[in-house]
């Protein structure tokens, strides 16, 4: 098998395994669903994934590197304003892949692993770095660091109830968290 066809696999199984979530659905896919779903022999599936949970962190390694890939405060040329709208679409991203994902990411092993505390700490710094690009004058570290965690929770899991964050419109949350991050440069 060549690299390009590995490459071609696991791409397929990863999109295998994203099109058997369903939001709300407390019951994760087993490997046999994925296996069923991909088309792909069993062997191959278990060659790339050889538990449930390197394809769930697969799957959200790759979701949050999309999504924060889309987003670069620093390299936003112009106002405020179009930082702003461009930290709003991020966060709206971000909120609706939590929710999205959130029957993977409710779950303790999920909510304590690095790869899930690697994608905080990059929503947190993003934010940071807009909030500072945005002030007209320059704030304090630790009143910069308050406002950003107080953005911050309103998009992250463990602060929106299960049945909340599924039932909640994504405009509703990152609207919060757009109105909180205007107040804070006032």
């Amino acid at each position: 098998m060549t690299r390009s066809d590995a490459q071609e696999n696991r791409r397929t199984i990863l999109q295998a395994f994203a099109s058997l979530l369903r939001p709300g659905n407390a019951k994760l896919p087993t490997m046999s669903d994925v296996v069923r779903q991909s088309g792909l022999g069993r062997g191959t599936v278990y060659r790339h994934f050889p538990e449930i949970g390197d394809l769930i962190f697969a799957h959200l390694d790759e979701g949050y590197r999309a999504v924060c890939s889309s987003y670069e405060p620093e390299w936003i040329k112009g106002d405020a304003n179009a930082i702003r709208a461009k930290c709003e679409t991020f966060l709206l991203s971000y909120y609706k892949f939590n929710r999205d994902n959130h029957s993977i990411l409710a779950t303790p092993e999920c909510l304590i692993s690095e790869g899930r505390q690697l994608a905080k700490t990059e929503l947190r710094r993003k934010i940071y770095v807009t909030l500072t690009r945005m002030s007209e004058t320059p704030m304090k570290p630790i009143e910069l660091n308050k406002w950003t965690d107080v953005v911050a929770c309103c998009v992250e899991t463990e602060h929106i109830g299960s049945s909340s964050m599924l039932e909640a419109r994504p405009d509703i949350s990152v609207g919060i968290a757009m109105t909180l991050l205007d107040a804070c440069l006032k």
